[in-house]
C-alpha cells in the first residue's frame, strides 16, 4: 500500500501548465516496476487560453486524461480531435509511431482541472478511445467513464453523501487499484485521505470505504 498526500506531491509550475505530480519516474522507460504498470499520476491544472503540447515517441503508453472540470479541445498529428467537458474520458496509445498532442483551454476565465495518466502498456497498437461523461448519476455508486477492449483498465468515478460507505469488491482480474480523492473526505479500510489524497494498493479483499461528508472519488483498476 502506498499513500501519497496532498501536500507531498511534486509541484511544477510549466507556465500555461500547473501540474501536480503523485507519481513520477525519474527516467522512463522505467528502471523497476514498483508502481506496476503507472508510469505517472498527475492533477494538471491548464491556464485560462492556455495549451500544452506533449510528444510521444515509440513507448507503448496508454495515456489518460479525465476532466475533473472546465472545458478544452484536444487534438493530434493522428488526426484525432475532441471537445472534453467535465467528466468525459480520453484514452490514447501512440502505439509504435510517433504522436504529438496539444490540449487547448478554450475558456478565457477560467482554469481546467484534469487527471492525466500514464500506464505502460505491453500493448503496441496504435488506439484512440474518447468517452463522454454520465450525466445522470446518482449519489452512493462508482460509474464506469471507460473501460475499451483489449485493455485490462477500468475507470470509475463516484458522488458520495455524508454517512455513506460503499464497498469495492475484489476482481481477480484486476487487483491493484488507485484511488484519488477529489474532493472531501474518505475512510479507506481503517486509513483517512483528505482532499487530492492518492493511494495505491493490492486489493486481495473487499475495500470499505466510508464517507462523513460529501465526497468525490477518481478510481482506477488493472490487472
Amino acid at each position: 500500500m502506498r499513500f501519497i498526500r496532498e501536500q507531498d506531491r511534486k509541484f511544477v509550475d510549466m507556465g500555461n501548465v500547473k501540474n501536480h505530480q503523485m507519481i513520477f519516474p525519474v527516467v522512463y522507460p522505467v528502471a523497476d516496476d514498483r508502481w506496476g504498470p503507472v508510469v505517472r499520476f498527475d492533477n494538471k491544472s491548464l491556464v485560462p487560453g492556455g495549451q500544452e503540447l506533449q510528444n510521444f515517441a515509440g513507448s507503448p503508453l496508454l495515456v489518460i486524461r479525465i476532466m475533473i472540470s472546465g472545458t478544452a479541445t484536444y487534438f493530434d498529428t493522428a488526426g484525432n480531435r475532441v471537445v472534453m467537458h467535465s467528466e468525459d474520458a480520453l484514452m490514447v496509445n501512440a502505439g509504435k509511431g510517433a504522436l504529438q498532442a496539444t490540449l487547448h483551454n478554450t475558456d478565457d476565465t477560467y482554469e481546467d482541472d484534469l487527471l492525466e495518466i500514464w500506464l505502460h502498456m505491453p500493448e503496441r497498437d496504435s488506439m484512440f478511445h474518447f468517452q463522454v461523461a454520465s450525466f445522470q448519476r446518482e449519489k452512493g455508486q462508482l460509474y464506469l467513464l471507460t473501460a475499451p477492449e483489449k485493455q485490462d483498465t477500468e475507470m470509475r468515478r463516484g458522488l458520495f453523501g455524508p454517512g455513506s460507505v460503499y464497498v469495492l469488491e475484489p476482481s481477480a482480474e484486476r487487483r491493484n487499484v488507485v484511488i484519488f480523492l477529489i474532493s472531501g473526505t474518505l475512510n479507506i479500510n481503517g486509513r483517512v485521505l483528505s482532499y487530492r489524497d492518492t493511494v495505491m494498493l493490492e486489493a486481495d479483499g473487499p475495500l470499505t470505504m466510508k464517507f462523513d461528508r460529501m465526497s468525490e472519488i477518481f478510481l482506477i483498476r488493472y490487472s
